[in-house]
């Protein structure tokens, strides 16, 4: 396995030991992730790829809460001893509430935090102001266009302030002009709060320009086939992906998902 980074000895933003998740079916069980070990370091930016039901996904739930694994543990050392950590997800779906506004929306968690109405407001539209949503603010989320909606599910997470933000394709139903705008306003909001981040993404390009490191998921069931530091310096443009460092890094892991992919679809058929 390929190794990225190096332990720095600081308490990490989470590890995963030996974590694995099965789903059990009517006449069968499937096997969605096995032996998944790793280990995050604050401020980390990492993105997943790997070929599609390889249980990308899954591990982000798992890592939210939503579901409880089957094999393996995951450990939070800067969550209070029996308390839930904080994480925030965000689906490729923004996950609005369609009867609240934009406002009440990102405001969300933080009433769900006991924060007061004015406080949490007074937050929220200041952050919907860094997003260029500030006049949309009481205006409800079926107004507004699909990149619109995503800049507030994105904007809810990071006013939750989580210890780790998990974020599922959040940009892949985007068009490219959107993207590539969210890309670089969520690089800056990174830049700025230095959150761990683990971001899903299909698309090889947009996980070298964010990433810090770049895991590769096998096929099903999901294991840790490669593991890259992106060797790239920060601050990062679009035009960065294609420096030659980059564009090997990408031949390298484009072709791992291909082969695993090419695997999936024969054990299919």
């Amino acid at each position: 396995m390929h190794r990225g980074g190096e332990t720095t000895g600081r308490t990490p933003a989470f590890e995963c030991v030996g974590l694995g998740m099965s789903y059990t079916l009517p006449g069968r069980t499937v096997e969605a992730l096995q032996e998944i070990s790793l280990r995050q370091e604050p401020g980390e930016f990492v993105c997943i790829v790997g070929p599609s039901g390889c249980g990308k996904t899954t591990l982000l739930k798992l890592l939210a809460g939503l579901l409880c694994p089957t094999a393996g543990e995951i450990r939070f050392p800067a969550a209070t001893p029996g308390g839930q950590p904080r994480t925030a997800l965000v689906f490729q779906d923004h996950g609005l509430f369609p009867w609240m506004t934009v406002l009440d929306n990102v405001a969300f968690h933080l009433e769900a935090m006991g924060v007061g109405r004015q406080e949490r407001r007074s937050r929220a539209t200041e952050l919907l102001s860094t997003l260029g949503l500030a006049s949309f603010a009481d205006l409800y989320p079926r107004v507004l266009s699909a990149g619109m909606r995503q800049r507030a599910g994105i904007a809810r997470a990071l006013l939750a302030d989580p210890l780790v933000l998990l974020m599922d394709e959040p940009f892949g139903a985007l068009d490219a002009q959107t993207r590539r705008f969210l890309q670089q306003e969520l690089l800056r909001h990174w830049e700025e709060r230095r959150k761990a981040v683990v971001f899903i993404t299909h698309d090889v390009d947009e996980a070298v320009l964010l990433a810090d490191r770049l895991l590769v998921l096998s096929g099903r069931p999901g294991k840790v086939m490669a593991d890259f530091a992106v060797p790239l310096p920060r601050p990062r443009t679009p035009a960065d992906t294609q420096r030659p460092e980059a564009a090997a890094l990408k031949k390298q892991v484009w072709a791992m998902v291909e082969e695993q992919a090419r695997y999936s679809l024969r054990a299919l058929s």
